[in-house]
């Protein structure tokens, strides 16, 4: 039955080694596919901003349309191209879309740089240690000579960390430097994977409010 799942339900059953079928269940629980990272956040301002114009301007059009002198309109008559009508089904496609967009906007606000989808997949693979019967804890590592500090260290830890991966949940833009073809140096910028650390942290908060 394993081909019945997708790539990432595969990916995160063997992550934790447990049914596809259960991750799926806490995949499907916390809604996964459709919460929105810091990425799609900031292009969903883009989109919802376009939509809203397109349904203004189409608003406009099909009020002009109808405004036709009596000739013009029989002329569309004639050609058998109810410019109206059509317009009216645009408008209508635009409206829904702007309103759906806003609603998506107001709902993923990314204020305080707040990672969505992180903190949901978080949330899931909490739910799957707990049907699993593992130990929850959030711990990292120290920095040291030859390593950088806050890698996670814990089985819970390592599991976001990857899983957040696996589920491509972008964070936030980070500047790099790169050297150019004719060896100059510029400056651009990368989409890092949001990192695993406070949306761990969120998700224990949470497990043990509803548990204490």
């Amino acid at each position: 039955m394993e081909g019945a799942y997708e790539t990432v339900i595969l990916a995160l059953a063997e992550l934790l080694g447990c049914n596809p079928a259960i991750v799926q269940k806490y995949y499907d629980k916390h809604n996964i596919g459709d919460v929105l990272d810091t990425q799609e956040s900031s292009r969903l301002v883009s989109d919802a901003a376009q939509y809203s114009s397109a349904y203004g301007k189409v608003r406009s059009a099909r009020a002009a349309i109808s405004n036709l002198s009596t000739f013009e309109k029989a002329v569309l008559a004639i050609e058998e191209f109810d410019l109206e009508e059509r317009l009216k089904g645009i408008e209508a496609y635009l409206s829904k879309k702007d309103e759906t967009r806003r609603a998506m906007k107001a709902e993923f606000s990314t204020q305080g740089g707040k990672n969505f989808k992180a903190n949901a997949v978080a949330n899931m693979v909490l739910d799957l240690f707990v049907r699993l019967n593992r130990e929850i804890n959030l711990t990292k590592t120290s920095a040291t000579k030859h390593t950088s500090g806050n890698a996670p260290s814990s089985p819970f830890a390592r599991c976001v960390d990857e899983a957040l991966k696996i589920t491509h949940t972008d964070g936030r833009r980070k500047n790099v430097k790169f050297e150019t073809s004719d060896g100059r140096t510029a400056v651009g910028t990368d989409i890092q994977y949001a990192h695993w650390q406070e949306p761990a942290a969120q998700a224990i908060v949470l497990y043990k409010n509803r548990t204490s």
